[in-house]
C-alpha cells in the first residue's frame, strides 16, 4: 500500500502516472462489494484532488458492471424524448449509491429513433438498489408510456474495465 506521506508517490500521483495495483492487500480478489467502503475512504484520503482516480482505482481492483437499456420512439417523439432521459429519466440513477456514470445514446432512423442508457456500477448489489432483487428486468418511469414504441422486457449487463 502507498505511503500517503512518501514524496515520490505523490509526485506520480500528480503527474497522474502512479501505477495502479491490480489488487489490494488483505482484500480477496473479487467484487462482492464487502470492501467498497474501505476502498471508497482510501481513496477519498489518497486523491481528493484527482475525481477520475476513484473510477480508475475501483475498475483495476474489480471489474465495474455496465447496465444497457434500449428503447424506441417516433422521430416526432426524439427530441422531447432526449430531454427527459437528460434529466428526469435518468435523475434515480444519479441517486443511487454506487452508481459510477450514465450516458445516453441516440441513434435516429427514417422510421424511429433508437435510445440506449448506459450505465457503470460498482456491484450488482448496486443495481439492485436501483432496479430491485428482479434486476434483470427493465425498469419504466409513466413517462415511457407516451412514446415508447415497445417496452423490451430485459436489459443487459456485463463485466467491464478501462484501459488505458
Amino acid at each position: 500500500m502507498m505511503n500517503c506521506s512518501d514524496r515520490k508517490s505523490k509526485e506520480m500521483l500528480d503527474l497522474g502516472v502512479l501505477n495502479f495495483p491490480t489488487a489490494v492487500p488483505g482484500l480477496p480478489a473479487g467484487g462482492n462489494g464487502k470492501h467498497e467502503f474501505l476502498i471508497e475512504k482510501i481513496i477519498s484520503r489518497l486523491v481528493p484532488f484527482r475525481p477520475d482516480f476513484r473510477l480508475i482505482w475501483l475498475n483495476k481492483i474489480n471489474p465495474m458492471i455496465t447496465r444497457i437499456w434500449h428503447g424506441r420512439t417516433s422521430p416526432d417523439n426524439a427530441d422531447y424524448y432526449l430531454r427527459f432521459l437528460q434529466h428526469e429519466g435518468t435523475r434515480e440513477y444519479l441517486q443511487t449509491e454506487g452508481i459510477l456514470s450514465v450516458k445516453v445514446l441516440r441513434r435516429k432512423e427514417l422510421d424511429c429513433c433508437h435510445f440506449w442508457t448506459v450505465t457503470e456500477w460498482t456491484s450488482f448489489d448496486a443495481i439492485k438498489r436501483f432496479a430491485g432483487e428482479n434486476y434483470e428486468r427493465a425498469k419504466y418511469y409513466p413517462e415511457d408510456a407516451d412514446v415508447l414504441l415497445e417496452f423490451e422486457e430485459k436489459v443487459i449487463h456485463c463485466e467491464s474495465w478501462l484501459v488505458s
